[in-house]
């Protein structure tokens, strides 16, 4: 039989980072699927960024620039729902070097050097980076069409967040989610209360469950813990407060049968 230490996760050696959960939303932008015509639909972009990776005076107009973020995309009107993207994304915050209605108050998603999103959101400006803003409402900006490939195998094409008038409708907020650290490793033990992870450096990790901790599939999506199994791949969120304490289980990876 094969031994594992069982160390408590403080011991670890794990580092945390704060997240902040951007969401863009529209009521009428304009979007086109797979190089197909643009059509009004429903939008919302959710980007989740680590603070560890912001670039200060790093964007448009010396922003503030959050690089490497997970961005998540929905839409009713075209049948998505948290689809994950695989374009790499970035975000920028402020612009107090631009001009006019863009300066202090823009925030842009940003890819391959095309920017799209909202400015004339004075509140930006005194946000401090640390607390929650939001929902702001302002007009749509672009310099062209944000290219976002999915998980599913779709692309879209954003042309602009708002397609018809009355302008300034086009939302942003962000979230600052308390200090977390995810971390993969295979699984152990799952029983009711209790999560034995299996890191790599082959320590075993003793987690606890509580009701609010999340169980989610690759895409983000709900699932039972019932349908994890030894060996699984999993990435698992721990709160810095309470770092013995599973917050989000994701299956990674299923186990080869």
């Amino acid at each position: 039989m094969r031994a594992f230490l069982l160390v408590p996760l403080f011991s670890a050696g794990f580092s945390y980072a704060a997240t902040i959960d951007f969401t863009f939303r529209a009521l009428t932008a304009e979007v086109s699927v797979n190089g197909g015509p643009a059509v009004k639909t429903d939008l919302a972009v959710k980007l989740l960024a680590d603070t560890s990776k912001l670039v200060s005076g790093g964007g448009y107009g010396n922003s503030d620039r959050y690089l490497d973020l997970k961005g998540f995309v929905s839409s009713k009107t075209l049948g998505l729902l948290n689809v994950e993207a695989t374009t790499p994304l970035t975000v920028d915050i402020g612009a107090p070097a631009a001009t006019g209605p863009f300066r202090d108050a823009t925030v842009l998603m940003v890819s391959n050097n095309v920017v799209n999103g909202i400015f004339d959101l004075r509140d930006v400006g005194r946000w401090d980076r640390t607390s929650d803003i939001g929902p702001l409402r302002g007009p749509a900006t672009a310099s062209g069409p944000l290219k976002i490939a999915l998980k599913n195998g779709s692309t879209l094409s954003i042309t602009t967040l708002e397609s018809v008038e009355p302008w300034g409708k086009a939302s942003f907020q962000a979230v600052v989610m308390p200090d977390t650290k995810a971390f993969e490793g295979n699984l152990r033990k799952l029983g009711e209360k209790e999560l034995v992870l299996e890191s790599p450096d082959k320590r075993a990790l003793r987690l606890r469950l509580i009701a609010k901790t999340m169980f989610r599939d690759p895409q983000g999506s709900p699932i039972r813990d019932s349908l994890l199994r030894p060996g699984d791949r999993l990435s698992v969120t721990v709160n810095k407060d309470d770092p013995e304490t599973a917050v989000a289980v994701v299956l990674v990876e299923k186990r080869a049968r």
